[in-house]
């Protein structure tokens, strides 16, 4: 992972609020976020400075060309617009060295032959779609096939995962509840789970398994879903895999 310094300048004269609807350091703010979202930067919460009449944001990105305009969906390129028609020149991108403190598990995916939606309270800043067993996550960016309602859905599918695994790990009140959600393969997000994860095959022409999580208890020597026996080698990440139903767990 790679740290850049993003320097904006914004015109002297702040344009008139109601009359535009925003601002320039909102939109910046905007940006960033959608960056973020998009995963062409890693964190969502992205140190900015305001030095003199600059702002300098300091962010992590998973490769070199990551911040290009080319990798824009349709939200990110608004708002680039946005910042861009209320600075007095275009961002200026400055590398400044390789993130030590972010473990390196990104990668490009280009030859995993299916991949594998997983997602917790760790990798809350990562993509929730993984190239295969390798448990290297695929910037959202790099699969402009997703379009952006699926990816809005996708989205929503990791938002209400992450609120009921940070519930089941620091959660005093409810952690049985919330590991029932995770682990059940009939919850109601274990369905809108594996329901996201056909449509991403319709667009990503390769299977997509689902991670079914699982803490308590030893895991079951059938497939839950169809009852065949789904237990692998134990050299893969993950102990068990279904290939008639694509789903997989420790």
């Amino acid at each position: 992972m790679l740290v850049y310094d993003i320097t904006f300048y914004p015109k002297d004269r702040e344009l008139d609020f109601e009359k535009l609807g925003y601002d320039f350091e909102s939109c910046m703010h905007d940006f960033l976020t959608l960056l973020s979202g998009n995963n062409q930067i890693i964190f969502e919460a992205t140190n900015v400075a305001k030095v003199g009449e600059r702002y300098i944001a300091r962010v992590t990105t998973p490769f070199e060309d990551s911040l290009s305009p080319c990798y824009d969906y349709t939200y990110v390129r608004e708002a680039r617009e946005k910042v861009n028609a209320l600075s007095k020149r275009k961002p200026r991108i400055a590398f400044v060295g390789e993130d030590m403190t972010f473990a390196d598990n990104i990668t490009k995916g280009e030859n995993a032959s299916y991949y594998v939606l997983r997602i917790n309270y760790k990798m809350r800043d990562l993509s929730p779609i993984q190239a295969e067993d390798s448990e290297e996550h695929i910037p959202l960016y790099l699969l402009p096939e997703l379009g952006d309602e699926l990816e809005w859905f996708l989205k929503c599918w990791k938002n209400a995962y992450y609120v009921s695994d940070d519930q089941f790990y620091h959660g005093v009140i409810g952690e049985r509840s919330a590991h029932n959600m995770l682990s059940k393969i009939d919850s109601k997000l274990n369905v809108m789970g594996l329901d996201l994860c056909r449509k991403l095959e319709v667009v990503l022409k390769k299977p997509v398994y689902y991670d079914l999580y699982r803490y308590y208890g030893k895991q079951s020597e059938v497939c839950p879903i169809c009852g065949s026996a789904w237990k692998i080698s134990e050299d893969s990440n993950y102990g068990f895999r279904c290939d008639a139903c694509k789903i997989v767990s420790h």
